[in-house]
């Protein structure tokens, strides 16, 4: 223990060393019961520790364990500020998976859906407070109802004349079809304009008053603002995003009069207001209205309200710009000016909008050549406040390639001054193709071969300031060829001792930091840089700090990862007896870890195959064979790690006859010290993998959800059978649902891919069917609905559009006009199948809808009839989650001509298959009878083409086409 005094104070102090008690359920193990709903408890976290393997959010904190007593959202929060709130599953400590919406603002805590019976565990840790700060806090679990406005059907009206609205995220979910939205966690509104104009849309999210423990400490909750964004549209498929900023604190957007609006607010703030402000038009939103600047005095506007003009130039962006302002500035001499400002920029010549010359090469640039007498018209580009001002440059002696400055030396500094710096004319482009923006330059001439890094060392700098640093070789700039380049402030490269080396840095031009402070360090190979200097671990619990800054790559030596090898580092070690060996890789960097055999380059032999930076390896080794390391990076990565190499304990469930039971559905484990028995069927086809296996005998009969949730990439398999030489095909997936029998006995399989290990959560729960599961339950809808296939069954005799052992549910839509339409499923990525019918009952059902795209169907309706919609998984039970819409298409409606007669349709009929091939116009639709007076759509066709039509097993048709 030492004792500093800051700087030069001397003075007297009192140092105690005292004993502390932590509170009874610091440790994870002991976790306070607590049961029933609502309940409080109340607790404390003055001396509470952190565990090894404890969250991050849950250190210093003090654990609970809960069991939900129904199924149901439930909402855990503590009264004070004092106190983070989280919830997980899992059933030791280093296998929790995080269950918990992070809830903010008058309340902290954590919103959770939990299902009757299912254990929680909570923890509550402090903000930011020191591990001694008293902090006493009340746990409160209870129920909760998801905001009322949760879905986009459900959305709320902001009634006419008002502006404002209040709301909640408590329990928000995320509906299928705003993931392409980028909305999480999102509550909805919608609003229609009174009046043509813009409008900024703001989210305010009240904190509970300040608290001060009694210590003097003052807890400080983190700030999550909410995010709002605007969009038009009738439904999620259709959605067009109009607002400027989406997804921050405020969003402004163009309104036109009478238009309804669709206003998002996503997050997870425990109360919040949404506010609707008209926002004014400035004075100079037209070119012809331009602010004149005077001289170098500085002006202050902004872009709020603000539009683009017709024939106003593409300011290009992304987004693109949808709004800007103009000033006029007349330069009063030749020479080079800087537009001094942080907002994006476009300095044009011309009198009028249609004759505009653009005079910087883009918005980021600030130094322009001006001559004496001339209007440059510029124009700010959505940037809300600003202040501009023009005024005389003054480049750095080294803003030109020609004159670089000369650095030379092992190690270095030096200072890069990018204030009025510039672009030259033919400067290349960064790979990737960035141009340069403000560039100063430097030459260097290798003293030495080896690796050098160039790094800014923030002495100038701030966090949110950047410089891209390139390095060239070559003599003049249309010569220059990149050796490499970075925009993440640092750099290292391979240099050759002689070689002149040409080193590019370019400035952020946002930013305000003008000063770089640089250094060239010379970085020496490490000791086990080749294969031939390799490292010799001996033992059987090995630790050693390993780094590969600066290594090499070997001729002819193997890839240690899907990238070639780049800086590379060996050990060898010799297997002490045979047996199961973990090799964990932890560090600040993406390793890769290769392990041969072998004692030359030439004649390696992997153990395991290839893998993307793999850090976690589980593999079989013999007694007495020397095994070859390589710690590689991921591309071109580097850094310092920590190899672990022990023996591990094959987990007790490592065999299928020693499979263990789950209990309640639920089970945990690791598959580090796991193997893979002879005969063991290879889910997934990977022979180096390893495996452990559990019992499963459902109680209930029907669809059953399976949840695996592992800290790695893990295959799961479910198989029936009690002989491990001849298990049937399996059904499996980490998430995914079964159809299962009562007291049948299922083996679940829990395999790695290539050697890695992960611990696992299982969870199997009864899914209770949906409620339009059947075709007589069939739900009614006008233009979208949300459904879901989770429980899906398949009733006898419905059409199989999927696979046999898919699910599948039932809509009802009435067409509300004639015409064609489109029929589409948002599955967030999942293929699902779906089709379109006519008919009241399974067996009397003829599909009318044709594919036009993925996921997307073309029909022709007519007025008031009633269609049928079964939409099904694809493949097995996915339990996927789904929106479906109907919406008039945008393709050409069905030509009102009458029935082509028979002599112009070529009609084939196939006996192999009994289908009818009919040549058709697009949208054309067939149609059948039994008596040549009523006719009923029996396919559409949203294409020209063929139409194949099966008869085989129907009564006498016939079939006309219109």
């Amino acid at each position: 223990m030492r004792v500093a005094a800051f700087g030069s104070a001397q003075t007297d102090f009192r140092l105690q060393i005292r004993a502390v008690r932590a509170p009874p359920n610091d440790n994870f193990e002991n976790a306070e019961a607590i049961s029933g709903v609502p309940v409080t408890v109340s607790g404390i976290l003055v001396h509470a520790s952190t565990e090894t393997g404890e969250p991050e959010t849950s250190g210093h904190g003090v654990w609970y364990s809960w069991i939900a007593p129904v199924s149901g959202l439930y909402f855990a929060s503590v009264e004070s500020r004092a106190g983070f709130v989280s919830v997980y599953t899992g059933l030791v400590l280093t296998n929790l998976i995080s269950r918990g919406q992070y809830i903010y603002g008058l309340k902290s805590g954590s919103a959770f859906y939990a299902t009757v019976g299912e254990t929680c565990f909570i923890s509550v840790g402090p903000w930011d407070s020191p591990p001694d700060a008293s902090l006493p806090f009340t746990l409160s679990i209870e129920p909760h109802a998801p905001p009322p406005n949760d879905s986009f059907a459900q959305r709320l009206t902001i009634p006419a004349g008002t502006l404002s609205a209040t709301g909640t995220c408590i329990g928000a979910t995320s509906e299928p079809g705003e993931a392409t939205l980028g909305e999480r966690n999102s509550v909805w509104w919608r609003w229609v304009a009174p009046s043509a104009g813009v409008y900024r849309a703001t989210v305010f999210v009240p904190e509970p008053p300040v608290v001060v423990t009694d210590d003097g400490f003052i807890p400080r909750q983190p700030g999550f603002p909410e995010g709002v964004s605007v969009y038009t549209g009738s439904a999620l498929g259709n959605l067009t995003l109009v607002s400027a900023s989406p997804h921050y604190l405020d969003d402004t957007w163009r309104a036109e009069a009478g238009v309804e609006y669709q206003l998002v607010v996503a997050g997870g703030a425990a109360f919040f207001s949404l506010n609707i402000t008209p926002v004014p038009q400035p004075a100079n939103d037209h070119f012809a209205n331009a602010v004149l600047m005077a001289g170098t005095t500085a002006v202050r506007g902004t872009t709020s309200g603000a539009g683009l003009e017709p024939g106003e130039p593409a300011h290009g962006g992304f987004p693109p710009a949808n709004g800007s302002v103009w000033y006029r500035w007349v330069a009063p001499s030749n020479g080079l000016f800087t537009l001094q400002t942080s907002a994006s920029v476009k300095i044009f010549t011309g009198d009028t909008l249609v004759t505009l010359t653009r005079v910087n090469s883009n918005a980021l640039s600030r130094v322009f050549r001006a001559t004496a007498g001339v209007t440059y018209s510029i124009a700010v580009i959505d940037s809300r406040s600003f202040t501009l001002r023009v005024r005389p440059a003054f480049p750095p002696t080294n803003d030109d390639f020609a004159h670089g400055e000369l650095l030379s030396g092992l190690n270095l500094g030096f200072t890069a001054n990018l204030r009025d710096a510039t672009a030259e004319p033919h400067e290349p482009r960064y790979p990737g193709g960035a141009a340069p923006v403000r560039t100063v330059w430097y030459s260097w001439t290798a003293p030495t071969n080896g690796n050098f890094l160039i790094q800014e060392t923030n002495e100038y700098s701030s966090p949110f300031s950047s410089v891209r640093i390139t390095v060239y070789t070559g003599n003049a700039l249309t010569n220059l060829n990149a050796v490499t380049s970075s925009s993440y402030q640092t750099l290292d490269f391979d240099a050759i001792a002689g070689t002149t080396y040409h080193f590019s840095l370019d400035g952020d031009a946002v930013s305000t930091v003008e000063q770089f402070a640089m250094q060239l360090r010379f970085r020496p190979r490490p000791f086990n840089d080749a294969f031939s200097n390799r490292l010799a671990l001996v033992g059987t619990n090995i630790g050693v700090t390993a780094s590969n800054v600066a290594a090499t790559v070997e001729p002819g030596e193997p890839e240690h990862g899907f990238s070639s090898a780049r800086r590379s580092v060996w050990f060898s070690w010799t297997a002490p007896h045979s047996g199961r060996v973990s090799l964990v890789i932890s560090g600040d960097f993406s390793a890769v870890l290769g392990l041969y055999t072998g004692n030359e380059l030439s004649n390696l032999v992997r153990v395991l195959p290839l893998d993307y930076y793999t850090e976690r390896l589980n593999v079989a080794v013999v007694e007495g064979t020397t095994y070859q390391l390589a710690l590689d990076g991921y591309g071109q990565n580097s850094g310092t790690c920590t190899l672990n190499i022990h023996y591990a304990t094959p987990p007790v469930n490592d065999d299928f006859a020693n499979r263990l039971s789950l209990t309640n559905g639920q089970g945990s484990g690791t598959l580090e010290g796991a193997s893979r028995e002879v005969v063991e069927p290879e889910y997934g086809t990977d022979p180096f993998g390893s495996s452990v296996w559990w019992r499963w005998t459902p109680a209930t009969n029907g669809i059953h959800y399976f949840r695996v949730e592992a800290s790695g990439w893990i295959q799961v398999g479910v198989y029936t059978g009690t002989n491990l030489s001849s298990l049937p095909n399996a059904l499996g997936g980490t998430v995914f649902y079964m159809n299962a029998t009562p007291g049948v006995e299922y083996a679940i399989q829990i395999s790695a891919f290539g050697g890695a290990f992960s611990t696992y959560n299982i969870l199997i729960q009864h899914q209770p069917p949906p409620p339009n599961d059947h075709f007589e339950d069939r739900i009614a809808f006008t233009n979208s609905v949300a459904g879901t296939l989770k429980g899906a069954t398949r009733q006898p005799g419905e059409a199989l559009i999927a696979s046999t052992n898919s699910g599948s549910v039932w809509f009802t839509w009435v067409a509300p006009q004639d015409g064609t339409f489109d029929v589409k499923v948002d599955s967030r990525g999942s293929f699902l199948q779906f089709q379109v019918y006519l008919g009241t009952n399974l067996a009397s059902l003829a599909p009318v809808s044709q594919a036009v795209t993925w996921m997307t169907h073309g029909m022709v309706a007519t007025a008031g009839t009633a269609y049928v919609i079964q939409v099904a998984d694809y493949s097995d039970w996915s339990g996927t989650d789904f929106q479906l819409f109907v919406s008039p298409s945008a393709g050409p409606p069905p030509p009102p001509s009458p029935v082509l007669p028979p002599t112009r349709l070529a009609i084939g009929f196939d006996s192999r298959t009994s289908r009818l091939n009919i040549p058709v116009r697009p949208w054309a639709v067939v149609e059948t009878s039994t008596n040549l007076v009523d006719w009923q759509p029996w396919r559409t066709n949203a294409v020209e083409g063929m139409l194949s039509v099966p008869i085989g097993t129907e009564p006498q048709r016939f079939f006309r086409v219109r």
